[in-house]
């Protein structure tokens, strides 16, 4: 249900902006029909910088969160890649999953008999997992092994 919801927002989101520059471009468009060239001119000049102005604030007030982001990820996926290579795979670690709960999908480490889940498929590509097959197993075998920590570098379960 949330979502669903969150989709909704980002469609909403979109549609929104597309309006908001077709409404721009076509108040434009009426402006150069309307006023003279050496007005237009000056009034787009005026626009332009304005618009620079607002893009260097936004990038000011929003890129640090995303290089953050990317940093944190790109940390995590270092940081996996070092406990979990694939060179290991499947002698020191695989992918499993339940035949119970099929679809969720862990890592089981074979040194220490853990599983841990890996919460969204975002993670699994930035990781290159997605290139080994996941082994299914009985319930009970998989309800036999401790709990790990969960493995995310981006993105939120189910992703």
């Amino acid at each position: 249900m949330a979502e669903e919801k969150k989709y909704k927002g980002k469609v909403l989101t979109r549609r929104l902006v597309f309006l908001l520059i077709v409404l721009v471009f076509s108040v434009f468009l009426l402006l150069g029909v309307l006023m003279s060239k050496e007005s237009f001119n000056v009034l787009t000049d005026s626009f332009n910088r304005i618009s620079v102005g607002i893009s260097a604030l936004v990038a000011v007030l929003f890129g640090p969160s995303l290089v953050e982001r990317e940093l944190e990820k790109d940390r995590k996926i270092k940081e996996y890649l070092e406990r979990y290579p694939h060179e290991k795979f499947p002698t020191d670690w695989e992918i499993i999953q339940s035949d119970k709960h099929m679809g969720a999908i862990y890592l089981l480490d074979k040194k220490d008999k853990s599983k841990h889940h890996i919460l969204n498929m975002k993670t699994v590509y930035d990781l290159g997992w997605h290139i080994y097959s996941r082994t299914t197993i009985s319930d009970a075998l998989f309800q036999s092994y401790k709990v790990g920590d969960r493995i995310r570098t981006q993105g939120e379960a189910g992703e």
